[in-house]
């Protein structure tokens, strides 16, 4: 019965956090995802893009410079029902990101 905010979430009404994949806690490191569109709500739940179930997603790591910090990735996303929204989330992945 829940959903996430997509990526392209913008036809939403009001704040809501999309789902992102990010590097945290470091840098030297950039992350790019191929994120999937999503579908549409229909307007009497807000319109937003959504994504339902399990979803895949690519994305790629680039190096941008000199590794600072424990790099690690993270996705921050917005659960919601038909008439509710949880608070902003971000999920630390159990992958850390090495200089070598």
């Amino acid at each position: 019965g829940c959903h996430v905010i997509a990526a392209d979430g913008r036809a939403a009404d009001g704040p809501l956090t999309p789902f992102r994949v990010d590097v945290i806690n470091g840098g030297g490191i950039a992350a790019y995802a191929d994120y999937p569109a999503g579908e549409t709500l229909p307007a009497d739940q807000g319109g937003a893009k959504v994504y339902h179930g399990e979803f895949e997603l690519v994305v790629v790591l680039e190096r941008t410079g000199p590794i600072t910090g424990r790099p690690l990735l993270a996705v921050s996303f917005q659960a919601c029902t038909a008439t509710e929204c949880q608070p902003p989330a971000m999920l630390e992945l159990d992958i850390a990101l090495d200089a070598d």
